[in-house]
């Protein structure tokens, strides 16, 4: 099939969790595949590396990678593929496998006019 290859997806990718063991990401769906009739699936790139052997399905926006090394940097980038081939890389998110710490959460026990009690 001959025509115009996708283009990757609209937005650099986003984070959405990390940890020492994992990274999990994100991204918009292509709006622009070229002159095929369809997406068909994405590629996940990690430092360069297709880490998503077979594609990831069309209908997918995430992506959770395992094995990762605490405190390393990883840099991650997908494209689109259709039937007329894939496309170039997005721009890359550069995401750290790191333990981040949730917030303290507070209850409010009491209030008053000008005071709040934790």
């Amino acid at each position: 099939m001959t025509g115009k290859l996708p283009q990757p997806p609209l937005l650099t990718p986003h984070q959405i969790s990390v940890s020492p063991t994992h990274i999990e990401f994100g991204w918009v769906s292509s709006s622009d595949i070229g002159g095929a009739s369809k997406l068909e699936a994405y590629n996940v790139y990690v430092d360069g590396t297709l880490v998503t052997e077979n594609g990831l399905p069309a209908s997918s926006l995430e992506y959770r990678y395992e094995g990762v090394t605490a405190g390393q940097s990883y840099k991650v980038s997908i494209t689109s593929v259709t039937l007329i081939g894939e496309g170039p890389k997005s721009n890359p998110l550069t995401i750290w496998a790191v333990d981040v710490p949730s917030a303290t959460t507070l209850l409010v026990t009491d209030t008053t006019r000008d005071t709040c009690s934790v």
